[in-house]
């Protein structure tokens, strides 16, 4: 069983919700998800092997030449824009959905990477990079000897 602690309704509590709704609906406001210019954010995984880490980034319709990955003071940044498709006219849209503009994505890496053999691939609207590690961040097994 959890326990969860009681907090009386109250009329500060109230209002404090009630507040933070109508800046979520008015802030928000004209904005579509998606529209043109707005900015967005790929999928990204993340995974480690024992001689690298790995980042994996969706990017379907966005082409090579409109990207850029850089290394700054331990920082990987993914910078990319992906153009809109061109309005047919004649054509009313009921829903649009797909993102478009420019995009931004930052990590934090570890002192153990090595900057200068890092790689990158586009293929298939996929983005990996490879974050080989340095000898020392590699896990090493020590034998301790019983007496």
């Amino acid at each position: 069983m959890t326990l969860v602690k009681w907090q009386p309704r109250t009329v500060s509590n109230f209002e404090t919700g009630f507040d933070r709704l109508m800046n979520d609906v008015f802030t928000n406001f004209n904005r579509l998800p998606g529209s043109f210019g707005e900015n967005w954010t790929p999928n990204v995984d993340i995974s480690e092997t024992e001689n690298e880490f790995a980042v994996a980034i969706e990017l379907p319709g966005i082409e090579k030449d409109n990207l850029s990955i850089n290394v700054k003071e331990g920082v990987l940044t993914i910078k990319g824009v992906k153009k809109s498709e061109e309005k047919t006219e004649g054509v009313n849209y009921l829903r649009m959905e797909r993102n478009y503009g420019e995009f931004e994505r930052q990590f934090n890496l570890s002192k153990n990477i090595i900057s200068d053999k890092i790689t990158a691939e586009f293929k298939n609207g996929v983005l990996d990079i490879k974050l080989p590690k340095a000898e020392e961040a590699k896990p090493k097994e020590i034998e301790v000897k019983i007496k």
